[in-house]
């Protein structure tokens, strides 16, 4: 009994580390080198989708006249699984849906739509919940980049990178 405590205490100390990290990584700042400089920075979007570089018609990013944005087809779970293939495979059943089931705050966040403001200094495009004032501004390392008014990039280590199509 006292084994099963001890092994199941570890396994969350585990779980919950790995989680930490992969939401540090995943909603880290931008930083300037992390991005490609554009021509200019950007003052808006324009409205319509942005489809994923070699992805599928379910693939995009919508903007929509009322400065928002959603990303559709993206299943974040199944890609931070795939990011950490390597220690998603040592886990068992309980512990990769208790893996799962950690991530589905952030799953919530990226599949839902969100006000956006584009950052004055840097090529970013940060989200909000509500419309976007002086005194409201980003969350917390949440962003997309852009290089230029047709491209938005989610992660481009990934190859999660989005072009305009009218």
């Amino acid at each position: 009994m006292k084994k099963n405590i001890i092994i199941t205490i570890i396994a969350i100390a585990v779980l919950g580390a790995g989680t930490f990290a992969v939401g540090a990584y995943m909603n880290r700042p931008v930083l300037a080198e992390d991005t490609e400089a554009p021509s200019q920075l950007l003052d808006e979007l324009k409205v319509g989708r942005y489809y994923l570089e070699n992805g599928t018609a379910e693939e995009y990013i919508e903007v929509f006249d009322d400065s928002t944005i959603q990303m559709f087809g993206m299943d974040y779970c199944e890609l931070i699984c795939e990011v950490n293939a390597d220690m998603v495979s040592t886990m068992n059943e309980e512990e990769l849906a208790e893996f799962k089931s950690a991530l589905q705050e952030d799953t919530v966040f990226w599949n839902s739509r969100h006000y956006y403001v584009l950052d004055t200094n840097i090529p970013t495009i940060g989200f909000s919940d509500v419309p976007v004032t002086d005194e409201i501004r980003i969350a917390d390392g949440c962003v997309y980049t852009y290089t230029d008014e047709n491209t938005i990039i989610y992660d481009k280590s990934l190859g999660m990178i989005y072009h305009y199509s009218e």
